[in-house]
């Protein structure tokens, strides 16, 4: 939960400079804007610490990210456990440093939805790493128009469907199962 909470974070702080794209505009023009005002931010080293107080005892949450990758740590009078991303595989971080493969079978989701959160689908060479945009024109959400991006990268087994609004700058993600969505 405190994942999906950082990444709706970060995807929202990376999508709100962004602009509405008008439905003339082509794909590359559309991607253009987005780099221009979004900047680099997959290739930008982000991090956060936040100290909570849960039945009296003072925690601390520290993440860490850059592209697909992330840390999150979770520590209690100096001992930490967490999680670990590295692009490929998630990982489970015990109190003693250890990282141990965590064997869910969410790593190709959790690639994709790290492709969106981090913009990495805006770098230059996504492309070139096995990524696809795909321009699916107009979609109509609640009459309200928005330009909809199909995103997939490598291996990511979900197709990622963004769409923008063109005049409030709204975002919905929605992550295409075979024939079904869901809205995440």
């Amino acid at each position: 939960m405190v994942f999906a909470k950082r990444l709706a974070v970060l995807f929202a702080l990376g999508l709100a400079t962004l602009g509405a794209a008008p439905p003339h505009d082509s794909l590359a023009q559309v991607l253009a804007r987005m780099r221009e005002r979004g900047g680099a931010v997959w290739s930008a080293h982000l991090s956060s610490t936040s100290h909570l107080s849960e039945n009296g005892e003072t925690v601390d949450l520290r993440s860490e990210s850059q592209g697909l990758r992330f840390a999150t740590y979770r520590c209690n009078g100096g001992i930490c456990e967490g999680t670990y991303f590295d692009g490929e595989r998630l990982y489970a971080i015990n109190i003693n440093g250890t990282t141990l493969p965590v064997a869910d079978g969410a790593d190709p989701l959790l690639r994709a939805e790290r492709t969106v959160a981090s913009l990495s689908f805006l770098d230059p060479n996504f492309s070139a790493h096995g990524g696809h945009i795909i321009d699916d024109g107009t979609t109509l959400i609640s009459d309200v128009p928005y330009r909809t991006l199909l995103i997939t990268s490598g291996d990511a087994v979900p197709v990622l469907q963004l769409s923008i609004g063109f005049m409030d700058r709204t975002v919905m993600l929605e992550r295409r199962l075979g024939e079904g969505r869901v809205i995440v």
